[in-house]
């Protein structure tokens, strides 16, 4: 069964539900009108979206928007991935493909976190340091490394 992918929260606040419902038409018109259709709905959703950001007060109606992180042009894509709240908010519209990656990147990224805490040294409660060269044996530095290379080698443009 395909994936039903919601709503989103820009979506419900820019446009009519009046353009959701033709939208939902779309698929049962034929070829033609489909075509004719999609272009108009598209031209009124950008009309809809310039006028709603006319306001700038209209950029606080976002629930899900994080007072403690707020991604800007100079954000990476590492730290937009690595925000919990956003991730699980994209997978919800994430084809399969994309949300194995997705996962796969949070899980090497947890894993690098962990792994980082041993490489760069690390004081616990207790007041015990650890330090990679007695916690990591050469044969498993030699794989951290490895592990890390494989990060550094991940393109995330990949469609």
């Amino acid at each position: 069964m395909a994936k039903i992918y919601p709503i989103t929260e820009f979506d419900s606040i820019t446009l009519p539900a009046m353009l959701q419902i033709f939208k939902a038409i779309i698929p049962f018109m034929d070829y033609d009108m489909q075509r004719s259709i999609s272009t108009v709905i598209r031209a009124d959703e950008l009309i809809h979206t310039i006028n709603f950001y006319k306001s700038p007060a209209n950029c606080k109606c976002f629930k899900s928007c994080s007072s403690d992180f707020c991604i800007s042009s100079s954000s990476s894509i590492q730290e937009i991935l690595n925000n919990e709240k956003i991730l699980n908010m994209i997978l919800k519209y994430c084809p399969e493909e994309a949300e194995n990656m997705l996962n796969q990147f949070k899980s090497f990224s947890s894993m690098s976190d962990l792994f980082n805490v041993f490489h760069q040294g690390s004081t616990n409660a207790n007041g015990f340091t650890f330090d990679e060269k007695t916690l990591l044996n050469p044969s498993q530095q030699n794989l951290y490394n490895q592990y890390i290379h494989q990060l550094d080698q991940i393109d995330l443009s990949k469609k």
